[in-house]
């Protein structure tokens, strides 16, 4: 007999929206969260001992591109705001600084123009948002740095399109398809300077007050510090297993956890198909986001480049000094135990900076995450990107890595879980239990 009408398994964005649907159409839903807190790759917290709060995880959209967020945001009434915009530009390109607020040499802009105006036309050939695998889009399904080949870009130009896609994905070029790069271009209404010049609109009280709304029209029964460790389904229903031992049983389950994770459980039927490959082959997101404290740079700085952390911003002014935020490709890149590594990203873009504290949190050595935001190898979406979609069994899927639109941002997640939680409520699968 089943316990719930259904088991939510990971209670992030996606898995709090689908039980809020879930419970509004009078279902009973328990929710399975291995952490000790709702949220998900969203983690608003203090920064390193202060008052002053800072997001750890997901943080900026754009309201006009992000209809699902835009829905809820008005459905709640939070409060937004916006990431103050940068006065100052540096960008560290070719082994140089350059503090005159272009991107590369003047030598090099042309260039730079062309492999841009050529993305934004290849862009004009994808439908944002439907699946990729169904479009003529094979040819761009190649990895970044090939995609780029063609153009013979000379050498800062080059780096500046490598820091392009390597901050809006956080991976190394290399490893990541440009027609994912481009369905983002295609998404910000073909505009190449939406990857570089990112979403300013953020949560004015942070992340966790949609987390705490979603959570309370919910009013599902929450499991924290619950791992689940085995799901099983078959025509009596479905059985997951934590950690502890525990089983628990429901009609129906929605998986809404970080693909790179799946390998972590047992699934009876093992996952097939194209969703058991994606599970498999996982995605390549592994970027590390800084926080950090520091004097000695110019008000409103903005750094891109490449060599180092992908990009700093500034974020906030504090009395004793300038909190930026910086993301880099690779933890390879940025040790956030280490003083001189964080030193070393920040004087990479000001040079007289001194550091007083930073934060941050391991997204890739958490079990529970292995990874950040969704970043898809060449030729994975042209194999597999429909097959998101698709139930197995009793089994449901959502997950801001596996949204049809904007898989990676908070909005891609919210996409998922009201997707998945009506894909249960018009099975038959709730009636047979």
């Amino acid at each position: 007999m089943a316990e719930h009408d259904v088991i939510v398994v990971g209670g992030g964005l996606a898995g709090l929206a689908a039980a809020r649907d879930l419970r509004a159409a009078d279902r009973s839903v328990l929710v399975l969260e291995a952490r000790d807190r709702l949220g998900g790759r969203t983690w608003y917290r203090p920064f390193a001992g202060r008052e002053q709060h800072v997001e750890l995880g997901g943080n900026w959209f754009a309201q006009v591109c992000h209809p699902h967020l835009s829905e809820e945001i008005r459905r709640y009434g939070l409060r937004i705001t916006q990431s103050p915009s940068g006065r100052t530009f540096h960008s560290v390109v070719a082994g140089h600084l350059l503090t005159d607020g272009s991107a590369v040499p003047e030598s090099e802009a042309a260039d730079l123009d062309r492999c841009l105006a050529r993305i934004v036309e290849e862009s004009h050939r994808i439908s944002f948002g439907e699946p990729l695998d169904a479009q003529q889009v094979a040819d761009l399904d190649v990895s970044f740095t090939d995609f780029l080949a063609p153009f013979e870009l000379p050498e800062a130009a080059y780096e500046f399109m490598l820091s392009w896609a390597a901050f809006a994905f956080g991976c190394h070029p290399a490893d990541l398809s440009a027609l994912h790069a481009l369905s983002w271009v295609a998404g910000f209404d073909h505009h190449a300077w939406g990857l570089a010049d990112p979403p300013a609109d953020k949560f004015a009280d942070g992340t966790s007050t949609l987390v705490d709304a979603l959570a309370a029209e919910a009013a599902a029964d929450v499991r924290l510090d619950t791992p689940v460790a085995a799901i099983a389904h078959d025509a009596g229903g479905v059985r997951a297993t934590t950690r502890d031992g525990a089983v628990h049983r429901g009609a129906a389950a929605i998986l809404a956890t970080p693909v790179n994770t799946w390998h972590d459980v047992d699934f009876a039927p093992v996952l097939d198909g194209a969703i058991g490959a994606i599970g498999e082959e996982r995605h390549v997101g592994h970027a590390v986001k800084l926080w950090v404290l520091v004097t000695g740079v110019p008000e409103l700085m903005v750094g891109a480049g490449w060599g180092g952390v992908d990009r700093l911003s500034e974020e906030l002014a504090l009395p004793d000094g300038r909190l930026l935020v910086g993301l880099g490709h690779s933890p390879a890149q940025l040790d956030l135990a280490s003083r001189d590594d964080v030193e070393r990203a920040v004087r990479l873009y000001a040079p007289e900076a001194e550091v007083v504290a930073w934060d941050g949190h391991d997204w890739n050595g958490d079990e529970f995450a292995q990874g950040t935001w969704a970043a898809f190898r060449p030729g994975q979406l042209t194999r597999y990107h429909s097959a998101f979609e698709a139930p197995q069994g009793r089994l449901y899927f959502a997950g801001s890595d596996i949204a049809l639109g904007w898989a990676g941002f908070m909005d891609g997640a919210l996409e998922t879980g009201r997707r998945a939680a009506g894909q249960v409520l018009r099975s038959t699968h709730l009636a047979s239990i």
